[in-house]
């Protein structure tokens, strides 16, 4: 019985350490830079659509609602119940949210007051969203859980504009490692590897089986993004296609396991690289090779990040548990 107790002790201590005990922080600094990044930029481009999108003359805006009450449910049970800016009648305010949205997501990204400024953001996207659903790609969506558990790790002492100011001053400020508590981490790499779990779907669909998916993407008007004939390549194509088939649905299990788990990982930020040059589908891309980076080892994150770094950042020590990305 005694050998049993120690056993579920040694059990528990681990998965403790796994889920709570300190990661390197340098994976989820890159996914508070970018994913800032790309929420500020996908709103600023919409610049001149605003009044289109979300303004009260808008899509399904104010005045609809006034003048169609018996048709305002034109999205999601969840999302319709979120769209509060649709009950605002002028402008101003919208513009207002708008603004405070592209401030607080470029604030996001540069780490000024992270914790403040991305829930901020995380929150207009939210309302900006469930106001026109149907304005944005799956992307919008996928964000906002990556954001919050960037949010719970992102602190201003690392990769901002503070500690880079610091140090420009002759002055660097912040802890020796470089860490945050796991958990965060830990929840996004759960929630990728159940993105790519949802895409064992792809076992019942015979385009993706007989490699003509990638070659559909491409010559589709809607997500191609080049006017190139590419049936000429289309064998290449096949094996383009079955590739990605093999690396997305292959990386619930292969991302977990430690000795090819990071070639795995950049394998698919190398897919994802490739289809955001030849397709257009939003920001989604880009997104995901944001958030990939937390299967990377933090060794080399440290030295991608080390000349913006801002303060010295030694590799800190991690646990070794497959998806601790130590090394």
């Amino acid at each position: 019985m005694t050998g049993l107790l120690d056993k579920l002790r040694s059990v528990h201590e681990k998965v403790d350490g796994w889920l709570f005990g300190p990661v390197p922080s340098q994976a989820l600094l890159i996914c508070r830079v970018g994913l800032g990044t790309i929420l500020f930029l996908a709103y600023l481009f919409r610049w001149p659509l605003v009044e289109v999108l979300y303004g009260p003359t808008g899509y399904a805006g104010y005045a609809y609602s006034q003048r169609f009450p018996e048709n305002l449910d034109l999205s999601w049970a969840l999302v319709h119940r979120l769209d509060v800016l649709q009950h605002i009648s002028t402008s101003g305010p919208i513009w207002s949210l708008y603004l405070i949205l592209l401030i607080s997501s470029l604030f996001f990204a540069m780490g000024i007051r992270p914790k403040i400024s991305g829930t901020t953001a995380l929150v207009l996207h939210v309302l900006f969203v469930a106001r026109n659903p149907g304005a944005t790609w799956g992307w919008a969506t996928m964000i906002q859980p990556f954001m919050v558990y960037t949010i719970f790790a992102a602190t201003r002492e690392h990769w901002s504009v503070t500690s880079w100011w610091l140090a420009f001053r002759g002055n660097p400020r912040g802890p020796t490692q470089w860490t945050c508590p796991a958990w965060p981490q830990r929840l996004l790499q759960i929630h990728l590897t159940c993105v790519f779990l949802v895409l064992w779907t792809r076992f019942d669909e015979q385009s993706w089986l007989t490699g003509q998916a990638l070659a559909f993407a491409l010559t589709n008007r809607d997500w191609g993004r080049f006017d190139i004939d590419f049936y000429p390549y289309f064998q290449w194509l096949e094996f383009a296609s079955v590739s990605a088939f093999v690396l997305e649905c292959g990386a619930p299990i292969a991302l977990w396991i430690k000795p090819i788990g990071k070639f795995w990982a950049l394998g698919l930020i190398g897919m994802f690289v490739m289809l955001t040059v030849t397709t257009s589908v939003g920001w989604w891309d880009l997104m995901m090779i944001c958030v990939l980076v937390v299967f990377l080892p933090a060794p080399w994150l440290e030295r991608l990040m080390r000349p913006l770094a801002g303060s010295a950042a030694p590799t800190p020590q991690a646990s070794s548990t497959p998806g601790s990305n130590s090394s």
